[in-house]
């Protein structure tokens, strides 16, 4: 992990398999050496490659929340926004106590835009200030979400929401 974030991600492959090699048959330290490797790729820019191998964990360990944190940082890199809130969504649930866990699929669903996404985002604010009450972005991130569904028209759920332009509008 230490070779991972340093950006040595040669080094960090190689411990991977040698731990793998150490323990072949412990699913744990398989799972986490996969995971390093999806990083590793990740940071190489192999995108696919390394949802695939991401996505090979969750066979196993459908509740690991750093694997599903990983998947929503590699959809957001590739512009899909509904795959990205899906998998932020099981990271809420694998954690449903982390307020930053609700923030950021609160951001998400307000990103993905739509009266109905956006609504969700405001429920979704109002639970990390629950969680959490001195969470200042969850509060402005209620009232963005609430002043946008204002300035919606009813029924408006097709696409992304308005731009808030202050006196402009």
């Amino acid at each position: 992990l230490v070779r991972e974030r340093a950006g040595e991600v040669d080094a960090a492959l190689h411990l991977a398999s040698a731990a793998v090699e150490h323990a072949p048959l412990n699913p744990v330290i398989r799972a986490s050496a996969r995971l390093v490797v999806g990083r590793c790729l990740g940071l190489q820019g192999k995108v696919p490659e390394a949802i695939a191998e991401l996505t090979k964990i969750l066979e196993t360990f459908q509740t690991d929340p750093e694997c599903w944190k990983e998947l929503v940082t590699l959809y957001m890199s590739q512009g899909d926004m509904k795959q990205a809130v899906y998998c932020q969504e099981e990271v809420v649930m694998c954690d449903p106590r982390n307020y930053q866990a609700h923030n950021r699929y609160a951001d998400l669903l307000y990103t993905s835009g739509g009266q109905t996404n956006i609504r969700s985002s405001r429920r979704q604010y109002a639970q990390s200030l629950e969680l959490n009450p001195r969470n200042m972005r969850a509060a402005y991130g209620i009232c963005l979400a609430s002043f946008a569904l204002a300035g919606m028209k009813a029924g408006d759920d097709g696409g992304k929401h308005k731009k808030s332009g202050g006196a402009a509008n």
